[in-house]
C-alpha cells in the first residue's frame, strides 16, 4: 500500500508536526474519487485515503511524496501532495498530482546536457 510523508497538521487547524509523519492510504479507483468532489477531478490526479477516514494527508504535506515500493525493495513517487478538503474525513480522500503523467518532462528537465546528447545503444 502507498505511504504518504509530511510535516503538515496532525489534524485539520491542529499544529504541524516536528518530525515527518507517514501513513499507509489506499489509493482509490478513479470513478470513486470523481463521485468524491464536486471540484474537477483529472486524469492527472489521483485520490487517496482511508476509506474510513482518519488516514491523509494534512495542510502543510503539500509538495510531499505518495510512494509505493516495489516487490525488488525499491520505493517509487507514484503521486505529489496537491490539496484536499479537511483532512481524514470519510469518502473525502486526499488529491495527488499523479507522477506518472509528467515523467517525459522530468526526464527533459532533470537531464544534463551531455546525458541528453548520449545515443542509446
Amino acid at each position: 500500500m502507498p505511504i504518504v510523508v509530511g510535516w503538515g497538521q496532525l489534524y485539520y487547524g491542529g499544529p504541524t508536526s516536528d518530525v515527518p509523519m507517514q501513513v499507509a492510504v489506499p489509493v482509490w479507483p478513479y470513478q470513486k474519487c470523481v463521485d468524491a468532489y464536486i471540484q474537477k477531478i483529472t486524469d492527472n490526479n489521483l485520490c487517496a485515503a482511508g476509506y474510513e477516514g482518519n488516514k491523509d494527508s494534512c495542510q502543510g504535506d503539500s509538495g510531499g511524496p505518495l510512494m509505493y515500493q516495489l516487490d525488488n525493495g525499491r520505493w517509487i513517487t507514484i503521486g505529489v501532495v496537491s490539496w484536499g478538503i479537511g483532512c481524514g474525513q470519510k469518502n473525502t480522500p486526499g488529491i495527488y498530482t499523479k507522477v506518472q503523467n509528467y515523467i517525459p518532462w522530468i526526464i527533459r528537465h532533470t537531464m544534463t546536457k551531455s546525458e541528453a546528447n548520449k545515443t542509446p545503444a
